[in-house]
């Protein structure tokens, strides 16, 4: 029923897309229903020209935190978000609570994709650099080790 809506012609709201990536968080790409949830709110997403905000990229990703980035919808969704991020940058400074965020939901993905050095690498721009906080792909780099 819900993929039914989100599949539907009209439009939502950046919010209502975000809220839907959110409550993502406790669910895997183990499930089909799952990945046709994720390809719609994808599709909803890039069609939407909404600016985001650092609670959208926070809130987003957040979501994400027990995907890997294996199959082609988190693939697609990674790209898709990089885009809306790299469009919206010069109004992002993300707060530690939202660079926690974003750490938080790219756990269970590889380091080394494409997809994930391009949102990392991203999400760098919105890091004030005098701030004394570590790079994402610095960061990245850690975690993985």
């Amino acid at each position: 029923v819900l993929t039914g809506v989100i599949s539907a012609k009209e439009s939502l709201s950046l919010q209502s897309i975000i809220m839907g990536l959110y409550a993502l968080q406790n669910m895997n790409a183990d499930y089909p229903e799952v990945l046709q949830l994720l390809s719609s709110l994808t599709k909803k997403l890039k069609q939407n020209k909404e600016m985001f905000t650092a609670q959208c990229v926070g809130n987003s990703l957040y979501g994400l935190q027990n995907f890997d980035d294996q199959s082609r919808e988190i693939k697609n969704l990674l790209t898709v978000l990089t885009d809306k991020i790299a469009a919206s940058a010069c109004m992002i400074e993300l707060s530690a609570q939202e660079i926690g965020m974003s750490m938080n939901g790219l756990k269970q993905m590889n380091g080394e994709s494409i997809e994930v050095l391009g949102i990392l690498a991203t999400l760098d721009s919105c890091v004030p650099a005098d701030d004394g906080r570590t790079s994402f792909l610095l960061s990245n780099r850690i975690l993985k080790k």
